[in-house]
């Protein structure tokens, strides 16, 4: 961040005037502390806006790129809102209590009470339930934006099966499915993936234990290189056959991949 601490203390004087009604200047450290990162996290807003917004503002002072940041913030609220009643159209949980939870329990809390202005980087919920992209390191808004993404993704993903075929798959993965913290869509795109080795087509959704045994010799017996190279192919296939090349869903399918290697060689599926 560009801007020293002496540029900063006049917003978050502005601040504490707006949260005090300006009936008071003097707050807790903590809230001062709260406030600072408020105007930290809207100035990264503003750092990290898309490339034609920064040829429109190259030089802007710290009040200036505060307050552009603020309005980044309010208008991906609103985006991830609207990403959120999107996903609610054709949402389902496949029985999972913590996607269920999460989406639809969790999801409509943060947006009751997120506070743009005075907490921003408060993500609020804790997200339990897993998306196969990694967003800990993500706080606030763009802790939530990425994740209702990432379920969308999901989503459109898990619609594409019957489903019975996925409640098939996560019964043969896990008894207790329901109760489950795992990604659904991580599970079934495996099994996808598991398929396609044995030239099996997805009729059903069981492996029969030589067939388990014949996809471990795979992993076992191929280098990463080899195996990367397949999945990349095969996603590239099915992500072009089934879902007109949606190229956000092909690079979201494949960040499993380096992960399914690891666990695919150290133990049996």
């Amino acid at each position: 961040m560009k801007y020293q601490m002496k540029d900063l203390i006049p917003i978050v004087a502005e601040l504490t005037e707006k949260y005090t009604c300006k009936e008071s200047t003097s707050i807790t450290y903590e809230k001062a502390e709260q406030f600072m990162s408020a105007v930290q996290y809207c100035l990264r807003e503003y750092e990290q806006r898309d490339k034609t917004e920064k040829l429109m503002a190259k030089q802007s002072t710290a009040q200036d790129a505060y307050q552009y940041g603020y309005n980044l913030v309010l208008k991906k609220v609103e985006e991830a809102l609207e990403i959120y009643h999107e996903i609610l159209d054709t949402f389902q949980t496949y029985d999972n209590r913590c996607l269920e939870e999460t989406v639809q329990k969790g999801i409509p809390e943060f947006f009751k009470w997120y506070d743009a202005r005075f907490y921003p980087q408060n993500t609020i919920l804790t997200l339990d339930y897993p998306v196969m992209k990694d967003i800990w390191k993500l706080c606030g808004i763009d802790a939530i934006y990425e994740f209702l993404m990432c379920i969308k993704l999901e989503q459109k993903f898990l619609n594409h099966f019957d489903t019975e075929i996925i409640y098939g798959i996560l019964k043969d993965y896990h008894q207790d499915y329901k109760d489950m913290l795992e990604n659904i869509c991580r599970i079934v795109w495996e099994n996808v993936i598991f398929h396609t080795i044995l030239g099996k087509k997805m009729e059903s959704p069981f492996l029969e234990e030589t067939d388990k045994n014949r996809v471990t010799l795979y992993f076992l017996t191929n280098t990463q290189e080899t195996i990367e190279t397949d999945i990349s192919g095969f996603t590239k296939r099915f992500v072009k056959q089934y879902f007109e090349q949606d190229m956000e869903l092909q690079n979201y399918l494949q960040l499993i991949t380096s992960d399914l290697i690891i666990r695919m060689r150290h133990r049996t599926i």
